[in-house]
């Protein structure tokens, strides 16, 4: 009796799905105001904080984006998640402030042939027939430089000589040298090479040799295995203002830079992220880079 209960209930629930959906998109759109890009936090000119014993501005804690997190685009950054309730109800995403600030435009200044191919990246991104085409980050893959700045939470500790960046999403990590020689030329990494020092409040991170594997989006905003980042994290109290600029003669005109701003996030515990442990639809994803 119970069962055949929960079982009307359920049904009555479910029927009445379409009505307020359809309601919904009855309801005239209300007009869109034009997204401003976001506005730096403001900066104290010195560090005014406690330091480390080894005399570093003390910054350990958890930092997360200010504004739009997410890396679908560079030019248009939010969730990949974000755009489904869009798509599903026929319309096209917003669009958002770019995260490039430089050039004004808001474009990363692609090479032509750089340009034609991420746009057939962008056209097969979602694509099952194309799964070369599928961000490294669905393949539980690390995410390279930058990217999880706007993407996930980032955890600060700092030890003598280096500062460590854990990332809640996939659970991976950064350690940044300071005030070291770079590793020899011939070695490519996933997370590239990050050697950094202290000016003033701000730590500049110098980022060479990139294996290229990993991209800056979703839709596959690339660069080449000679690509040279410069990091730039300027701390203020419980802020950051998070800069790269991105050298890449290869696929790019001209170098480019694009901003994060950050804020601290009090009591926050990272869990256990498992990526697709488990999720046996994405054996054919896998499948298809074992050569």
């Amino acid at each position: 009796m119970r069962t055949h209960l929960i079982v009307a209930v359920l049904g009555v629930a479910l029927l009445s799905i379409p009505c307020r959906v359809a309601a919904q998109d009855a309801a005239p759109a209300a007009p869109r105001r034009a997204a401003q890009p976001p506005e730096p936090l403001p900066m104290p000119g010195e560090w005014t904080g406690s330091r480390t014993p080894d005399g570093q501005p003390d910054i350990h804690g958890v930092y997360d984006t200010s504004a739009i997190s997410g890396s679908w685009a560079l030019e248009n950054p939010m969730a990949g998640g974000g755009r489904f309730p869009y798509l599903a109800a026929g319309k096209e995403p917003p669009k958002n402030p770019s995260r490039v600030i430089d050039p004004p435009d808001g474009k990363v200044p692609y090479q032509a042939w750089a340009l034609k191919e991420r746009a057939d990246q962008e056209a097969h991104v979602e694509d099952p027939q194309r799964p070369e085409h599928l961000d490294t980050q669905i393949r539980c893959l690390l995410q390279g430089p930058a990217r999880g700045f706007y993407t996930t939470q980032a955890r600060f500790t700092q030890g003598p000589g280096y500062v460590l960046v854990n990332f809640d999403q996939y659970a991976y990590f950064r350690v940044i040298r300071l005030n070291a020689p770079h590793v020899g030329k011939d070695i490519k990494l996933w997370m590239g090479d990050s050697v950094g020092h202290w000016e003033g409040n701000t730590l500049v991170v110098d980022v060479t040799n990139v294996n290229a594997k990993a991209r800056l989006s979703m839709i596959g905003d690339f660069y080449d295995t000679n690509a040279h980042f410069v990091e730039r994290l300027t701390f203020g109290k419980d802020v950051i203002n998070y800069k790269a600029t991105i050298e890449d003669p290869t696929v790019l005109t001209r170098p480019y830079t694009i901003g994060v701003p950050m804020k601290r996030v009090a009591e926050y515990e990272f869990w256990e992220y498992a990526c697709h442990e488990g999720e046996k639809t994405s054996g054919h994803i896998d499948s298809t880079f074992k050569k």
